[in-house]
């Protein structure tokens, strides 16, 4: 979080104080890899023991190191991977979509094409033109999608939970807009290369024969039906998965957790002063707040652990 001001910590070494009161970060040296750093720190365990046999307890692990990213996002990488993999398959099915548009409208311009590889126009001309007609296609697509997630933005992030880690800090920077212009880029390279494919492979006499009739059927129409095949398999795959998500969703809803977790509040009280060191002085307190707590009229019952 931002802050105004930094001051170094006095520290005050008590070993009567369990020690979770302060949060420590440390940067290892060049070299030093986090299972050296670990051992390290486990060490320590067995000399802390000694001096002060009191303090550890069977089990006790001593010092845990958790990488600094993990410990602000949490192991969040396989859903982001998923969640990748969703958008990609809703990209993959707006090129096919728009590939069979494109490969439609090549049927429709065969003869255009014919007449000008019979002025003289080039193979990769043509191929030029049809994969910058998909380019600019893509880029206004991409430059559009971009306004429309800036515009929606504050209406995500208004619903998000507000336990998101680090929710004030999304946002639309310049690494975001060139990812979505080379997204963009490619998807139209890809979306341009069939048609430009087929124009490559145009036979002369076939369409300025067939011009002012329709054909129904042919390598081009097989093409379309190849990719709406494709269209379709892929919309099944991205609903399937979309569909078992919601069920496990809804199923963890549904977990029974074995108590009425309705109109429940919880905190947390640390007693680390002298004054809390004895069990009698903590069952004092701990009665005595209970018996407090019980004759507020909002209250139903309170209970401790």
């Amino acid at each position: 979080d931002p802050v105004d001001l930094l001051v170094p910590l006095r520290l005050r070494p008590d070993p009567r104080d369990d020690g979770n009161n302060t949060g420590f970060i440390a940067r290892l040296k060049p070299g030093i890899s986090m299972s050296r750093a670990q051992g390290e720190m486990d060490a320590l365990l067995a000399r802390f023991s000694e001096n002060y046999p009191r303090q550890v307890r069977t089990g006790d692990r001593g010092v845990r190191l958790v990488p600094y990213k993990e410990y602000l996002i949490g192991d969040i990488g396989p859903t982001l991977w998923l969640l990748f993999g969703a958008v990609g398959f809703v990209l993959l099915i707006a090129c096919v979509n728009v590939s069979n548009l494109m490969v439609a409208r090549s049927v429709e311009r065969r003869g255009e094409m014919a007449i000008r590889s019979a002025l003289g126009a080039g193979i990769w001309r043509i191929a030029r033109q049809l994969i910058t007609e998909s380019m600019i296609l893509g880029v206004f697509g991409g430059l559009a999608g971009y306004l429309l997630a800036l515009w929606t933005l504050p209406g995500l992030i208004a619903l998000s939970p507000e336990q998101l880690p680090r929710l004030s800090e999304v946002t639309l920077d310049l690494d975001a807009a060139l990812f979505t212009m080379a997204v963009s880029v490619f998807a139209s390279i890809g979306v341009g290369v069939s048609p430009a494919l087929r124009a490559a492979r145009l036979d002369l006499s076939s369409p300025l024969k067939s011009l002012g009739r329709q054909r129904k059927s042919g390598p081009d129409f097989r093409m379309r039906g190849v990719l709406i095949a494709g269209q379709v398999a892929l919309s099944l795959m991205l609903l399937t998965g979309a569909g078992l998500l919601i069920r496990s969703l809804v199923n963890l809803y549904g977990v029974e957790l074995g108590f009425n977790p309705e109109n429940v509040i919880t905190m947390q009280v640390s007693l680390n002063t002298d004054q809390y060191r004895s069990t009698g002085n903590v069952t004092a307190l701990q009665e005595e707040t209970l018996d407090l707590i019980r004759g507020l009229p909002a209250v139903a019952s309170a209970a401790s652990v």
